[in-house]
């Protein structure tokens, strides 16, 4: 009988082991899918930020696709809060980099931390404002529109804040260092304009949603001819 009940004890450890390593198994997956949700851009590996940066980075894209995902499972009081969240997370990744932008800057040196940092900000904004647009499709919640219209203005701002700093650097000077970066961004932002084009035509809009989304592309598009005109051409 007590070899029975071992043996019957050692099949039920074992299920529990297998289950909890078939568990640990989805997760991983799972949370290697939301990390691929983001364009390289944003998080390159191969780029090392400086710390807030990066940390600030992480944030913002948490609370990107927490946002998405309360959304998406309509539950819109969670939701609101995770839109509140990255307002402040993209005001928070746009000073630390401002604060990179405004650090002297050594064109002589093998790191960039400024035009890095600008840069993955930048990428990070654009990548915000498209996720953020495909969020109105079917919402009506007065409360959710609003956060997600805020969460928009806030990413808007800033980046035109930045690209209009980064824009005005002396080109033989500081400038030289953002160039080619901002030069291989510029397919981005004309796929940003296209995207919230693709948004007001099929999506389902509130009206309210149909007016914020088409002040958004107003303001996408005027980003987009900023950067190709200073930089379109560059090599």
């Amino acid at each position: 009988m007590t070899e029975v009940f071992n043996r019957a004890r050692l099949v039920l450890w074992s299920i529990v082991v297998c289950g909890l390593a078939v568990a640990v198994l989805a997760l991983t997956h799972a949370a290697e899918g939301t990390a691929s949700t983001a364009p390289p851009q944003v998080l390159d590996p191969e780029v090392i930020l400086p710390s807030r940066v990066g940390a600030a980075l992480e944030r913002s894209l948490s609370a990107l696709d927490r946002s998405g995902a309360r959304v998406d499972d309509l539950q819109y009081g969670a939701a609101a809060v995770s839109l509140a969240a990255l307002s402040a997370d993209l005001v928070r990744a746009h000073r630390a980099a401002w604060e990179q932008l405004r650090a002297p800057a050594d064109p002589e040196a093998e790191a960039t931390p400024g035009p890095d940092s600008v840069i993955a900000v930048l990428a990070l904004e654009q990548f915000a404002i498209t996720r953020l647009a495909g969020l109105y499709d079917t919402v009506e919640d007065p409360v959710v529109l609003n956060r997600i219209g805020d969460a928009l203005n806030t990413a808007f701002a800033k980046r035109s804040r930045m690209l209009n700093a980064v824009i005005a650097l002396n080109p033989e000077g500081a400038g030289a260092l953002y160039a080619d970066g901002m030069a291989d961004s510029v397919d981005g932002y004309n796929d940003e304009v296209a995207n919230l084009t693709e948004a007001l035509q099929v999506d389902r809009l509130s009206t309210s949603a149909r007016s914020a989304l088409t002040n958004a592309l107003a303001r996408s598009q005027a980003d987009a001819a900023k950067v190709v005109a200073a930089f379109g051409g560059a090599d």
